[in-house]
């Protein structure tokens, strides 16, 4: 259901840059890490020509809080490696695909750009000499 899932997406924003690991492997980090993987797998559905605008627009509301949620989660350095591994491939063809498909971007898709690179800079080393 879309609002218990937005619930949630609310819930791991605001949790989960708090959390932190302890010894080894907390089953929070694990849980999070889970999410993190679950988030990045909305941004690779497919939006169908054929689906009315209203799903298409709550699929594209999803995806909106999906990357919000995962920046807010990069600020936690203990789910970096995931971020990396699993969200930036998707958030990277979700943003080309979201590009190519759009001729003019309004406020709110340079927001959502901002936040998908801001949570990709945190999370991706570059070289002291780049």
């Amino acid at each position: 259901d879309y609002s218990i899932f937005t619930a949630a997406i609310a819930v791991i924003s605001s949790c989960g840059p708090h959390i932190t690991a302890s010894a080894g492997e907390s089953s929070n980090i694990k849980c999070l890490r889970d999410c993190i993987e679950l988030l990045s797998n909305v941004l690779t559905i497919e939006e169908s020509p054929s689906v009315n605008e209203p799903k298409n627009s709550a699929l594209q509301q999803l995806k909106r809080g999906c990357i919000f949620a995962i920046e807010r989660l990069s600020s936690n350095s203990s789910l970096w490696t995931t971020i990396a591994s699993t969200f930036v491939p998707g958030v990277s063809q979700y943003l080309f695909g979201y590009i190519d498909d759009n001729d003019g971007l309004a406020p709110l898709d340079n927001a959502n750009i901002g936040a998908a690179l801001r949570a990709i800079q945190r999370v991706v080393s570059l070289p002291t000499n780049a």
